[in-house]
């Protein structure tokens, strides 16, 4: 009868406890589902471990949700700034116009008709 030997290949990924400084080792698998689940486990000499730290792939993740919403964020301020400033020339169009045409009445022009009246506020043709 002969004998068969099976060997289990298995990932060790070496550990240090936080609290007694005692290195462990931890299955790859059984440490994968833990830093995913933020369970709790044991180092040897029985302290309570756990993973509160993202990984690398959440890290990632998150960064790329980070820069996509300040790309939105970019967009929506350089619109808003593209209609304020187009605001801002509008204003200072009816300013301009508006500083004109107090000019104009100040020399004795009417705004309406653009008739010339004297030493009177009101124009006699248009009433203003």
């Amino acid at each position: 009868m002969s004998t068969v030997t099976i060997t289990p290949v298995t990932k060790i990924i070496p550990e240090k406890c936080c609290n007694c400084g005692m290195w462990f080792g931890l299955e790859e698998t059984f440490r994968t589902a833990q830093i995913a689940n933020k369970g709790t486990f044991h180092c040897p000499l029985g302290h309570s471990q756990h993973y509160t730290a993202e990984t690398n792939a959440q890290t990632i993740e998150r960064l790329k949700r980070e820069k996509a919403q300040q790309l939105a964020t970019m967009d929506q301020l350089s619109a808003e700034k593209s209609a304020l400033e187009s605001k801002n020339t509008d204003l200072k169009s009816k300013l301009s116009k508006a500083r004109r045409g107090a000019r104009r009445v100040s020399k004795g022009v009417c705004p309406c008709c653009n008739r010339f009246f004297r030493n009177s506020d009101v124009c006699t043709p248009c009433g203003v």
